[in-house]
Formats: C-alpha cells, structure tokens, sequence
C-alpha cells in the first residue's frame, strides 16, 4: 500500500459520517436542485423496469391468447406510461442542467461566505491559502461537496435496487409455486440449486467487488496526488498566465523577451502534468476494461441469461417473463455497481471532504465584544506596551509600543520598511491582537467592543487597496446604493473633479473591462484617488491612510494635501508616508525603527534633533531636491 493509501485508510462508518455532512450542506445551500437529482435519478431507473414490465405483460397476452382489446390496452399503457415518465425525467433533467450550471458557482460563493468571516490572520496564513486553492481546484472539477453525482448515483441505486426486489420477489414467488405443484425439477434447475452454481456466482461477485474496489483505490490516490500537484504548481501556472495576459507587463515582455520565461515554466508544468497522467490514468483505464468484460456489467448478463432462460424452460413462468426478469436482475446488478460506485466516491473523496470541512472548521480566535463605541466624534485611543509578533513568526514587528491618539488629531507614522508602521494600523483597526499589552478605546479594551461596530469607526486606505470593475459609483459608495450629489462631492475633494465629464457613462461607467467592454482604464494615480474618494464616503470618525499619495505626481499630491484638513474637517487623521514634505501639516510625526518608536514630536521639533532618526531621513530626502 502506498503512502498516499496509508494516509487514506479510513473506517468506513467516519467516511458515511463525513458524507452525510457534506450531503447536509448540499440540501442547505439549494434544496430545489437537491429534490430534482432525487426525481431525476429515480424516473431514471424506474423507466426501464416499467417498460419491461408492459413488454412481458404483452408477450405473455400474445403467447396466452389475450384479447386484442387487452394487448391494445396494454399497448396504450406502455406508451402512456413512457410519455410521463419520459416527461418527468425530461423536466427535471432540464431543470437539473440548468441549475447544475450554477451549482459550482453555488459552492464557491458558500466557501467565500466563510472566508469573509475568518480572522484576517488566516487571509495571511499561507497554509490556509494554499488549502483554500485546492478547495477552489476541486470545485472546477466537480469534486467533494460539489460532486453531486455521488448522491445521484445512491439515489438511483436505492430505488434500483427497491425496485428490482419488488419483482424479483413476484418471480421467486412464481419459481415456488411452479416446484409445489408439479414436483419436477430439471436437470438445469439442479444444476442452479448446485453448489457449483452458486460458486460460480460468488466468484463473479467478488471479482466485480474487488475490480471495483481496486478501480476506486487507484482513483483514491490519483485525485488525491492530482489535488497534491496541482496545489504545489497551481500558484505558479496562475502567476504565469497573468504574465501572459497582463498589459501592463506587455512592455516589458516585449522590450527584454520575457516571454521565452515564461514559456519555459508553462512548458516545465505541462510536462510534469503529461508526467502524471501517464503514472495513473493507464492503469485505471485498465481496470475498468477488465470490469467490463469480467465484473458485474459482464459475467452477469451470461449467468443472468441462462438461470432466467432455464427457468422459462422448465415452464416456471412465460416466455415474456424472461424479457421481464433478465432485465430486472440487470437493472439489480447495475444497482449494485452504483452503490459500488458510490461508496468507492466517498472513500475516494475523503481528503477532499476533509479539506473542504477543515476549512469550513477553522475556528476564529479574535472574540467579537457586546460593547457599542459611543456615538460621538469624540474617541481617544491608547496603546499601552504593546508588543506583537506575526502567527508562526519568531521576532517581534512590534516591542512594547505605547501611544495616545487624541480625538482631532493628524498623526504621521514614518520610517523604514518593515519598522513597523502598517503592523500599527492592523493593530488599532483589530485586523490582528496585540500578542501582549493592550489597546484602548475610550479607556476600555478593544477587545470588549463588537467588532462590526468597532470597524465603522474607521474609513482606510489600505497600501495595497484593490478596486473592483464595477460603475465607478458602486466602487466610492461601496454598495449598489447610494447619494449621487455625495459621490461626485467625495470624488471631486480626491481630486478627479476634472475626470468625470471625460466619463462615457459618467458615474456608472465601469472601472476596467472585466464586466463591461465599454470599461475605462485607469492610471494607478486615477485608482487611487477613487479609493481616497471611498474612504471619504464611509465618513467615518477615523481616516487611515497608507502611503495615500505613492502613485500621485507631486503637484497632484500637493493639491490633495492643501487641503487636506478641509476633507477631513473634525476627524481624527492617522497615516503613513515615505515622502516626509507631506508630514509637515500633522500636529504630531511618530517615528518607528524596528518595531519601536524612538521618537514623537511635530516636524519642527523632531528637525531640530541633529542625533535623532527623522532628521537623518529628512535630510536623506531633501538631498535629491537641493
């Protein structure tokens, strides 16, 4: 047994238990599309069985002399009886397809529904995002909870097989009562009844249960190494077709041939992928062959045939009996194989189900409050010895950090990368916990506070904000609703006044082409400005912005910050930049090196420190405009 088995062994009763939980969430998530696969699967299996019970009911009418009024009748039965069921197969079976068009997409937004409520530390665990690809991975490829023919496949097996006992008990019935009254039996119904027979069967039995259970062994490991695979490469194919389709990259493609790179690690993937699927795919492709011709769907039309055959023989029932029970016992068989099947699924999916449920397991660590911040302008924050260090992490990006935030105040935070600035903002927006001290708002712990009350407070301009490609609108307002007269008011005060009558649908045109053709690219200046516009709409009594102004030209930055004091008129203001000419404005400038602030003071002060950190960076700057 392989690694990849050994890791798989499961008991069987803890894989129908992860199943039946995964079957929960389907039903839960869309119970339409979930009673359409069970009508579907049982008109399914039931069709072929009604058919064959009219066809016998009208040999046996033609063998026995039946009336013609009765054979049309009979005639008339089987047609009525295909139109309806052909009707409700087709009916749900549509409706099943075109839902089934979504469901993928269902099951993806379910998994984002959880992601927007972890704790912002599991976005930066790499181990969650790695495991939320291969979730994604599996998705596309109708795998673990979105493998909805695993229920299909019971569905129609349970009713198969019900089905098929339900007549198969009416011919055992006749096979009894035909012995009873005449005594004889034949020399093929003894052989039937030999224990060489009934070897025969079990034989047949085992070799369709163990092709099936080596067929699904091997596609066990297959998916599982293919879900490994394409885990350890998806992140890089994913990067290398957004090289390949990026136009701002175009230029640079061009200009040093850097296609011949990236052509070269797509050409390295796919031959690791040929690699793969020449390990796995021939060897299962073989065992299906050999179920074909020596498991169930095999040797079981042979025996099948000759037992009901002999019977017909020896006069235990009509000859249309034989096309009746030949095709119930087959239907009985491909039952089976279904079951096989879907329990070879569910053992087959069992780390796929594991990831899945694992995911949606992840238990969030930063405990939501019951207290409401006061609803007043009025808010004061304090660090008190705040130290933290990232998950899985080492050293500290923050050591014992003590900081008060007055209401009103405009705070610069300056330094070197990596000293610690942007690990402050996650702190006082709690997108992370201090790993010790404490952080206050109004002289009680954050931590008290319910978290979605505490995060209106703030309007943030993230670094690494991102924008979406819809109405330039939705995108400020951040919802399909909102003030029309506010949105041209915040866009104008972030400087794209000028802009928007260059709009060729004015407010509701589309930010990028990914929605909309008629899109409208925009400069990182022009998305940044867009995103300054959003952090102004929120109004909140909080404004954060990181590196506002990186992507502006200096005369656009000079603008926004002359008068910058009007947008933000009675807020609190605290914000990061490496361009110390734009802290001159703020009443206070603190200043961090390596996880700590070593100074804190307004421009003025901390300039006339010859021995201190800031006037070393100012002069560092200022050097380049002299």
């Amino acid at each position: 047994m392989s690694s990849a088995e050994k890791k798989q062994k499961t008991s069987f009763l803890s894989d129908i238990k992860v199943f039946f939980r995964t079957l929960k969430i389907s039903y839960r998530l869309d119970r339409p599309f979930f009673w359409m696969q069970l009508v579907n699967a049982v008109g399914n299996e039931i069709r072929p069985l009604i058919n064959s019970i009219l066809a016998a009911l009208i040999i046996n009418g033609l063998y026995s002399g039946k009336s013609e009024k009765t054979l049309v009748l009979y005639a008339v039965i089987v047609v009525a009886a295909n139109f309806l069921i052909n009707l409700e197969v087709l009916f749900t079976a549509n409706r099943r397809y075109i839902r089934k068009s979504m469901w993928y997409m269902v099951i993806s937004l379910f998994f984002n529904s959880y992601s927007e409520k972890m704790d912002y530390a599991h976005f930066e665990d790499a181990k969650v995002k790695d495991l939320r690809r291969k979730i994604d991975y599996n998705i596309r490829n109708g795998r673990g909870i979105s493998d909805f023919w695993v229920w299909y496949h019971v569905v129609s097996a349970i009713s198969g097989i019900a089905a098929s006992v339900a007549i198969l008990g009416t011919m055992m019935t006749q096979l009894i009562h035909a012995r009873s009254s005449t005594g004889e039996q034949s020399a093929i119904t003894d052989f039937i009844r030999s224990p060489d027979f009934i070897g025969i069967v079990v034989v047949v039995l085992a070799v369709s249960f163990w092709i099936a259970k080596r067929t699904q062994q091997t596609q066990r490991v297959l998916w599982n190494e293919e879900g490994e695979f394409w885990s350890r490469n998806n992140r890089r194919l994913s990067k290398m077709k957004n090289y390949m389709t990026d136009t701002k990259l175009a230029m640079d493609m061009n200009i040093y041939g850097l296609d011949g790179i990236v052509k070269a690690s797509v050409d390295e993937f796919v031959k690791k992928d040929k690699a793969f699927s020449r390990r796995y795919y021939p060897k299962l492709f073989g065992l299906e062959c050999v179920g074909l011709i020596g498991g169930s769907a095999g040797l079981a039309k042979l025996f099948t045939a000759f037992f009901v055959g002999s019977q017909v023989l020896a006069g235990a029932f009509g000859i249309g009996s034989f096309v009746l029970y030949t095709a119930t016992i087959m239907q009985f068989s491909g039952a089976i194989s279904n079951i096989a099947y879907a329990i070879g699924a569910v053992r087959g999916n069992r780390q796929i189900y594991d990831d899945e449920l694992g995911y949606l397991d992840i238990k969030n660590e930063m405990k939501s409050g019951t207290a409401y911040p006061a609803e007043t302008a009025q808010h004061i924050f304090e660090f008190q010895d705040v130290s933290f260090r990232y998950p899985g992490s080492e050293s500290y990006s923050l050591q014992h950090v003590n900081f008060r935030l007055e209401s009103g105040e405009r705070v610069a935070l300056v330094g070197m990368n990596g000293s610690g600035k942007t690990t402050f903002i996650k702190l006082l927006c709690r997108l992370y916990d201090p790993t010790e001290g404490a952080i206050l708002l109004d002289g009680k712990n954050i931590k008290e506070y319910d978290n979605e009350e505490y995060w209106k407070l703030f309007s943030v301009v993230f670094q690494d904000f991102r924008l979406f490609a819809f109405p330039l609108a939705e995108n400020v307002a951040a919802g399909h609703e909102y003030d029309v007269e506010k949105v041209r008011q915040c866009l104008a005060e972030a400087g794209m006044e000028e802009r928007l009558p260059t709009l060729p649908k004015g407010l509701q045109t589309c930010i990028y082409k990914g929605f909309d053709p008629e899109g409208i690219e925009i400069s990182g200046g022009e998305a940044q400005k867009i995103a300054l516009a959003r952090a102004l709409y929120k109004d909140a009594p909080f404004v954060i912005l990181d590196e506002p102004t990186a992507a502006l030209d200096p005369i656009a930055e000079a603008e926004i910050y002359s008068h910058f004091n009007e947008m933000i008129s009675g807020k609190t203001a605290v914000y990061i930049s490496h361009r110390l000419s734009s802290c001159r404005f703020c009443t206070r400038i603190a200043v961090f090196e390596e996880g700590r602030i070593v100074q804190c003071g307004s421009h003025q002060e901390l300039l006339s420190d010859p021995s201190g950190k800031y006037h070393a960076l100012w002069y560092a700057q200022a050097q380049y405009y002299q």
